[in-house]
């Protein structure tokens, strides 16, 4: 199978870039990893399964060159295929009609954790809100214990809102918002300590 062949599951994947934004959309297969590494090959977002959001759209990028990669699995994990692009970032702002387009029917959802591992305890939640409103974000340990809560209070559109978690000690945790109007799905965070 060569990609962009009729049964490849790759050709379906596509990715769309805006000034200051990637997003990858139509991912579809029993397992997947999405990668994206900034022009200096610094990882910009990496996530596995249920830990990708969809559509996984990282904003607030500075422009350049971006490389994309998507890797399917069958439920084995067997390969399917890799589909990997490099895109060009225009500098400037996500335009609010994007996100809207993508984020209709879940009004407030996190898009990112910046930067994620988390290293100097202080991280930035990139969240797309299409409501002005009151939000607790959750964090929870693999366990599912409740770690800590946090109130945010959010604009129409995107929002960078800075989370202190210092107080957490090294290891995975997961973040989710609270309440109607929000994706209940989680996203994972990994705190480093040195």
């Amino acid at each position: 199978m060569t990609p962009g062949d009729v049964d490849d599951p790759c050709a379906a994947i596509n990715f769309t870039v805006n000034p200051g934004m990637i997003a990858i959309t139509n991912v579809a297969a029993p397992h997947f990893i999405k990668k994206i590494f900034n022009p200096n090959w610094n990882t910009v977002l990496d996530c596995v399964d249920a830990n990708c959001d969809d559509p996984s759209i990282i904003n607030d990028l500075p422009g350049g060159t971006y490389f994309v990669q998507v890797q399917l699995f069958d439920v084995n994990w067997n390969p399917l295929c890799i589909f990997e692009e490099f895109a060009e970032v225009p500098p400037g702002s996500t335009p609010q009609g994007f996100a809207r387009q993508y984020y209709a029917g879940m009004p407030v959802q996190i898009s990112s954790i910046q930067p994620n591992p988390v290293l100097n305890g202080q991280a930035d939640i990139i969240i797309y809100s299409q409501l002005e409103i009151q939000k607790q974000v959750n964090v929870f340990n693999l366990l599912g214990g409740l770690e800590e809560t946090h109130q945010l209070y959010l604009e129409e559109g995107w929002n960078r809102v800075s989370l202190d978690v210092r107080k957490l000690t090294a290891g995975t945790y997961f973040l989710q918002l609270e309440g109607q109007h929000s994706r209940q799905m989680p996203i994972r965070m990994v705190v480093l300590r040195d």
